[in-house]
């Protein structure tokens, strides 16, 4: 190869290595995008489904849709990768919380929900340093129902 054509081929792979690094994440802006437009639409769901029961509902599996959540209330989708979490807060009561756990090509659940400086911080989709998953609070005090109790048999 001459001298011309090895700086060519150089300019070509720094190119292609720039436009790469460019265009990583793109996907992930609009999932993100996405997940705060859905988690609104579970807000709004979750609000409405408090408002009638009396509370929120217990925590959900894996991106599954909360107990007692139907349709009625709002599509769930375990594609969209949200996780619904319940757990104590540091005031005695509980929080409600959705972390979205797919912003990369798998899904991976990192807990955010529970990390109190982060659900103060980053309730509304912010990007949590360090972390790509991100959190939307529904309620710092929310008053979470009961799970149901088992089918008989079980």
């Amino acid at each position: 190869m001459k001298r011309w054509e090895f700086w060519a081929v150089g300019a070509v792979v720094a190119l292609l290595l720039l436009l790469a690094l460019l265009g990583r994440g793109r996907h992930d802006k609009n999932a993100v995008v996405d997940f705060v437009s859905t988690a609104q639409d579970i807000q709004l769901a979750l609000d409405r489904f408090a408002a009638e029961h009396g509370g929120y509902p217990p925590d959900a599996a894996n991106f599954g849709r909360p107990i007692g959540l139907n349709t009625r209330y709002i599509r769930w989708k375990p594609e969209w990768l949200i996780d619904y979490e319940v757990g104590p807060n540091q005031a005695g009561g509980f929080y409600a919380c959705l972390e979205y756990c797919g912003p990369a090509a798998t899904a991976r659940y990192e807990g955010l929900c529970a990390e109190p400086e982060y659900r103060r911080d980053f309730a509304d989709g912010q990007p949590i340093p360090g972390r790509r998953n991100r959190i939307w609070v529904i309620s710092e005090d929310a008053r979470i129902l009961p799970p149901p109790p088992p089918p008989p048999g079980q």
